[in-house]
């Protein structure tokens, strides 16, 4: 079951969106999806430039829409709160999400040959972790350091956002040995498969 600080999330999220600037100026470089990692996942294509935020601690999103992404832009496609949302991710390696207020709409913001026509069940998404994670066994963020891939989903997971993220998930014992971790970010997508 998901226990993570939802209000938090959304409220950044929410103030992140309404503050986003509309500007046509591009900043940053995008890949838009690394193949390998979430070559299962579902992707959409931006049909015009949107702003992102980049991921803050705690598990919010927040930005200032300086960044964007321009049209043609693959992205991780995300039913997350009953809309379509979705992650784009940068050269670096490291997630953005979309930011829009009322989520994207199929046809107007994006296109995709993998999207249902209508929005699916929010729990039929597998939580998949945007990007490589590091994930230590004491809440100081000390200890034997474990990561875990991008592109990897979550199973029986518990997620507690703050400074720093508690985890747990069958994952990360099977490949950290421990039942819960500690992450200074832990950014992760409600990812849809092809």
């Amino acid at each position: 079951m998901l226990a993570r600080t939802s209000f938090v999330f959304l409220f950044l999220s929410m103030t992140a969106c309404s503050s986003a600037s509309t500007s046509s100026s591009s900043g940053g470089q995008h890949t838009g999806v690394d193949g390998v990692a979430f070559s299962k996942y579902c992707t959409g294509t931006l049909l015009h430039e949107m702003p992102l935020m980049t991921e803050q601690a705690g598990e919010g999103w927040a930005g200032t829409g300086s960044l964007q992404s321009p049209s043609g832009t693959d992205f991780l496609l995300s039913d997350e709160f009953q809309e379509w949302q979705g992650y784009v991710i940068q050269d670096d390696g490291t997630p953005a999400k979309i930011s829009t207020f009322n989520g994207l709409v199929q046809g107007t913001d994006f296109s995709s040959s993998c999207a249902p026509s209508t929005i699916p069940d929010q729990f039929t998404a597998n939580l998949v972790l945007l990007t490589d994670t590091t994930l230590y066994p004491k809440m100081d963020l000390s200890g034997t350091a474990c990561t875990l891939p991008a592109g990897l989903a979550l199973t029986n997971y518990e997620i507690l956002g703050g400074s720093p993220v508690t985890v747990s998930a069958a994952e990360i014992t099977a490949k950290c040995g421990a039942t819960t971790m500690y992450a200074k970010d832990f950014a992760t997508g409600q990812l849809l498969n092809k």
